[in-house]
């Protein structure tokens, strides 16, 4: 059985994310799928897509968050599902020869500063500079939840996005590997139609210089149209 991949969330990255979170729900009309709270090492709220989140994210200082350039607001990291347990994908993976790290557990603390894991993950390394993709297996069912409690709201639905690289052609044989289907050169598109363009630069930052969300027939850019703030 192949993988069959799909982006779960986008990490943003924001100096002050209550602020960048409530502009571009107000500007973009998203639904919340979870205020801006502290986690325990980061502070995290959730924004809904309907076939993806946007998660809008600070970590502690000593902690540098990944991607080079000097935005205070940018995205950081790609958040992967797929059709298999956490050891089934480490064994295909490894069987492929993709680079990744071992099953990780992924902790949070709650209000009483209790340690819990919410989900296992596994980060693919050596892929993209300075940028961050990695699977991720929930351990319970809160994403469940909120979909069966929002999903009958009308929201944009996340479209594409332009992934900014030096290399391209490293990630290529990724994301056929990993079932992510090639649609034209430099095009790819997910399991659940989400589709990916690596636009090659000459910056040693990669990053995600479009990113494409559709209301009612119309495309909007949240990246090009600065629906996000950078202060």
């Amino acid at each position: 059985m192949n993988l069959e991949t799909y982006i779960h969330h986008f990490l943003l990255y924001s100096e002050n994310p209550e602020k960048t979170f409530a502009s571009i729900q107000k500007n973009l009309d998203l639904i919340e799928a979870f205020p801006v709270a502290n986690f325990g090492g980061f502070y995290s709220g959730m924004l809904w897509l309907q076939n993806s989140y946007l998660e809008i994210v600070i970590y502690p200082k000593n902690i540098p968050a990944p991607n080079s350039n000097d935005s205070n607001v940018r995205f950081v990291c790609i958040a992967l599902k797929c059709n298999r347990t956490a050891d089934e994908t480490y064994e295909y993976l490894t069987k492929h020869n993709i680079s990744c790290s071992k099953v990780l557990d992924e902790n949070v603390q709650d209000k009483d500063g209790n340690v819990t894991t919410i989900a296992k993950i596994i980060l693919l390394q050596e892929y993209v500079q300075d940028f961050r993709i990695f699977f991720v297996f929930h351990t319970n069912d809160f994403f469940e939840q909120i979909e069966k409690r929002i999903s009958h709201n009308s929201s944009p639905s996340f479209d594409s996005f332009e992934l900014s690289l030096t290399n391209p052609e490293k990630i290529k044989p990724l994301f056929r590997s990993m079932g992510i289907k090639e649609l034209a050169q430099d095009t790819f598109v997910t399991s659940k139609k989400q589709t990916i363009v690596l636009k090659r630069s000459a910056s040693s930052s990669s990053e995600i210089s479009r990113f494409t969300i559709s209301k009612e027939n119309t495309h909007i850019d949240l990246v090009g149209e600065k629906y996000y703030i950078d202060d």
